[in-house]
């Protein structure tokens, strides 16, 4: 539903002259120019802003849910725009939103209010739809937005456990790496990205334990550690998902778990596969002669690196492994490319972090 301005104070600060003219434009451009343009939208032009700005494009967006939702229950197609058009607008302001959310310096609660369309269109028959879905909440869960205590935020949680735990993989004997390796039943694969990306919101949204541990069962770390083992370009998404959720667990659950990423990692030594994975990022990155390392899962990797290593045990592990003079070389590497800054902060963040656990 359309968001109520009357629950919260207009705030005093403005956004940036270019974000302004975004807003307008998203606001009042055609649905054919909207789908346009939400795909070349970066987080440069976003900039940072604080969410109560752009209430009228998010406004705008939950009509365009509820257009899709009246489609999913069989109501004839809009006549603004093809079926498959309302699919792709979709999913674009799913992923505008999520790209907003991350960006902002102010996510006030009241300032969304379309849990209830996400909700009906989880039951979409696209897995685009649902895994755009589950990015944008993983997005609001990691920033710590309380997906429980938002309007029919509990009914949502609810939806991602059973999306969890009715996928069917280890019923049959599947584990995450046999979804990925036969990529001709693309279904499967995207199965088991949304089965990942509803972990992680669940460990993010401070879930019952009892809930957690039905899903969260032993030997899936080494799961998804598996299928970050895997070579195949193809397979970017889900391991962005998966280094998201081992994120997710090393920051909410220091019991067993932490110690259970850190083994089936090998962060703590210098040959394992953590941190030889960093290093060929690494490399890839700052050698224009080799094959560049996706951008989104370099972040990702560099989160979860500086996120256990905040840890006194995964500081501890990082610290033996050696990894300093890798992460040196990002930091003294020059590139005025926006997506090379965000990693490079990261890399200076842990650095960071390295010489204080290593004093």
């Amino acid at each position: 539903m359309k968001v109520d301005r009357s629950r919260f104070k207009q705030t005093r600060y403005k956004a940036s002259e270019e974000c302004e003219d975004l807003i307008e434009f998203l606001r009042s451009c055609s649905e054919s120019q909207l789908l346009e343009n939400l795909k070349s939208v970066t987080s440069s032009n976003v900039g940072k802003c604080q969410l109560i700005h752009w209430i009228d494009v998010l406004d705008r967006f939950d009509t365009i849910y509820e257009k899709q939702c009246d489609l999913n229950g069989n109501s004839t197609a809009s006549s603004w725009l093809e079926t498959g058009e309302l699919e792709d607008l979709t999913v674009a302001c799913l992923n505008f939103t999520a790209l907003l959310i991350e960006h902002c310096s102010s996510r006030t609660l009241e300032a969304y209010n379309s849990l209830d369309r996400l909700a009906a269109l989880l039951v979409s028959a696209r897995w685009e739809i649902i895994l755009a879905i589950l990015a944008l909440l993983f997005v609001f869960s990691k920033r710590s937005v309380a997906l429980k205590s938002m309007e029919n935020g509990e009914s949502l949680l609810q939806q991602l456990f059973n999306l969890v735990e009715n996928w069917g993989g280890q019923e049959h004997g599947l584990k995450l790496a046999d979804c990925c390796r036969d990529l001709s039943q693309e279904n499967r694969l995207q199965s088991a990205q949304a089965r990942v990306l509803s972990l992680a919101v669940l460990v993010y949204s401070d879930v019952s334990q009892v809930m957690l541990e039905s899903v969260l069962y032993g030997g899936l770390i080494e799961e998804m550690v598996d299928v970050l083992k895997l070579e195949d370009p193809r397979l970017t998404e889900i391991k962005y998902a998966i280094l998201g959720t081992l994120t997710a667990i090393v920051c909410c659950d220091q019991g067993p778990r932490f110690q259970d990423v850190i083994e089936a990692t090998g962060a703590a030594k210098n040959d394992g596969f953590l941190p030889v994975m960093v290093r060929k990022c690494i490399d890839q990155l700052t050698d224009p002669n080799m094959p560049p390392f996706p951008h989104q899962l370099a972040t990702a990797l560099f989160s979860f690196l500086y996120h256990l290593g905040k840890y006194e045990k995964g500081g501890e592990a990082l610290v033996s492994c050696l990894l300093m003079e890798s992460l040196l070389k990002v930091v003294n590497h020059y590139s005025d490319s926006h997506e090379f800054i965000t990693v490079d902060s990261l890399g200076v963040l842990f650095v960071d972090l390295d010489m204080c656990l290593s004093v």
